[in-house]
């Protein structure tokens, strides 16, 4: 969601942290909601917790910190759509469990 305008974010991350647009925060719905804690910006309640993950956090620095180790992502499986990749490469890798952690 970093290419995405600001008003297209309209959901945030607990989890890690970040800020998503729609399509995204479905996507994490999906894969990773007990992982995510994803939450809708306008009509969620968001405790002192959350709103600390937001500002601590930022979809620039969980990115960056996720490609500076290479090694502990994912392997690529044959079938698997480019989105798909992507999304498993950063989501569901060891430096995204060290992350949230």
């Amino acid at each position: 969601c970093g290419d995405q305008s600001p008003d297209a974010l309209e959901f945030g991350s607990v989890g890690y942290g970040t800020l998503l647009c729609k399509d995204c925060a479905c996507r994490h719905t999906i894969n990773t909601q007990d992982l995510s804690d994803i939450k809708s910006l306008t009509n969620d309640h968001w405790d002192m917790h959350s709103i600390l993950s937001l500002f601590e956090g930022g979809n620039t620095k969980m990115l960056e910190y996720i490609k500076d180790k290479p090694r502990w992502r994912p392997k690529k499986k044959t079938g698997d759509s480019k989105d798909v990749i992507s999304f498993k490469q950063i989501y569901l890798s060891k430096a995204s469990t060290a992350y949230r952690t």
